[in-house]
């Protein structure tokens, strides 16, 4: 284990949503302009002099595509790593997790389930693993054989990647308990168009296609259902039920990021993007977290001049906005924490983490109790007992007393149980507060 480089805070403007895995809706309070700046610091994960992509992250677990065993300026020998974040001492040992030969790439991770691209054999084709802490086991493809296959997510056990040479579809299997993947199954059948870049979260799989435009459908086990279009645009992903995707319709120097909730009967523009700089390609490519609190991150790719600075937004606070940093790429974020891969001394690519602080959580929980005070779901007073505890949990954690602290939050927790018994809050207003405390308690003790 190693400590990893702090680099200066950055602040975040954001509050939460309540995160959805089926298609329910919670009642939405009025909103506020938040009371919390998002505080966190910013660490650089890798520091080996090499080129470091596309990172992905679950639960503690980081992955990435590693060059350090490349060849020359050839694209050989390119491996899959990956680190357990300890948050306590904030550091992470990187470990090989693939060695073989030619291409491993693009990994993506839920849970212990590591899955990539693999340029090994001559054509790409999906292999997956799982993580036991110090590498891999059970290592076995996915996907293989004349045809491409790539573009790989996963949720769970549910893989999916996309496939074909001239044109290519979608493809999902569930990786089993021995390791392997069952029998591939075709979510698309499109003969004469790309069906590309799948996403999946619980069983909902997003991934763009046809004329420039995003689709989605329900995973049942074996094959999908409710199959229909989003909207127009591209670069979906999805989390908890909540999806979100790029959309440049209407102006060369404009896009949008554009959402919906599975089953997605609306949509909505979440913001739009201008720029006097030159024009917004449409590569945004935004990544949503909404397992407790929602988080939505993208990159605005100017051109003229090749900058891509990366902003986080709030999607419950119209215009809450925040840059990130000036010009590094497309970040992706899961829970609490920001990764990208960019640039650092010695002109090597690393991949960085944003971490948000315990005490801004906290912030964002406390505008979300008086969201449900000004919404008329809780009586000034009764929001007045949730938000006294709150504040005693930000005045403990700046005074160093993390146990007291987590008891205040315990004690918040037991104080909206007895709201959600005496029917002041619905179970899913009161269960999503519960989470979010927890979520905290959780970051605190870890």
């Amino acid at each position: 284990m190693r400590r990893l480089i702090a680099f200066p805070l950055l602040a975040l403007v954001v509050t939460a949503c309540h995160d959805v895995t089926q298609p329910v809706e919670r009642d939405a309070p009025l909103l506020d302009s938040p009371s919390f700046a998002v505080t966190g610091t910013t660490f650089q994960v890798t520091t080996y002099q090499s080129d470091h992509w596309h990172p992905a992250m679950s639960g503690d677990l980081l992955v990435w595509e590693d060059h350090r065993h490349a060849v020359g300026s050839a694209w050989d020998n390119y491996e899959i790593y990956g680190c357990e974040w300890d948050a306590g001492t904030s550091t992470c040992n990187e470990t090989r997790i693939t060695n073989l030969t030619g291409q491993q790439r693009a990994p993506a991770v839920s849970g212990n389930l590591v899955v990539w691209e693999d340029g090994a054999y001559g054509a790409r084709d999906v292999y997956a693993c799982e993580w036991t802490g110090s590498g891999c086991s059970n290592l076995s493809p996915v996907a293989t054989g004349p045809e491409d296959q790539g573009h790989v997510a996963v949720s769970g056990n549910l893989i999916v990647f996309e496939q074909g040479t001239a044109y290519s579809d979608i493809w999902a299997c569930e990786w089993q308990a021995s390791g392997g993947c069952s029998t591939p199954v075709a979510i698309t059948s499109t003969p004469v168009t790309h069906e590309r870049q799948p996403k999946v979260s619980g069983n909902v799989i997003v991934w763009s296609g046809g004329a420039d435009e995003v689709f989605g459908c329900w995973w049942t086990g074996t094959g999908c259902s409710n199959t229909k279009m989003l909207g127009p645009g591209s670069d979906p992903d999805v989390s908890a039920g909540k999806i979100v995707w790029a959309s440049w319709v209407g102006s060369p120097t404009t896009s949008h990021v554009d959402t919906c909730r599975w089953p997605c009967t609306s949509t909505e523009r979440l913001i739009t993007i201008s720029s006097s700089l030159g024009r917004v390609l449409g590569r945004v490519n935004p990544d949503v977290s909404a397992d407790v609190q929602e988080w939505i991150v993208w990159g605005e790719h100017y051109d003229p001049p090749d900058i891509v600075p990366m902003y986080v937004y709030d999607p419950d606070v119209a215009g809450a906005k925040t840059q990130i940093h000036p010009n590094e790429g497309h970040p992706v974020i899961s829970g609490t924490h920001v990764l990208w891969a960019g640039r650092a001394p010695g002109d090597s690519i690393h991949i960085f983490m944003y971490q948000i602080s315990e005490q801004a959580q906290v912030g964002s929980l406390t505008d979300e109790v008086e969201d449900l005070r000004d919404g008329g779901t809780l009586t000034a007073n009764q929001a007045d007992g949730l938000l006294a505890k709150l504040n005693a949990v930000l005045a403990k954690l700046a005074a160093g007393k993390t146990a007291a602290a987590i008891n205040q939050l315990k004690a918040f927790i037991k104080q909206v149980q007895g709201f959600m018994s005496a029917g002041v809050l619905s179970a899913a207003d009161g269960q999503h507060l519960i989470d979010w405390a927890q979520s905290i308690i959780d970051d605190l003790t870890s």
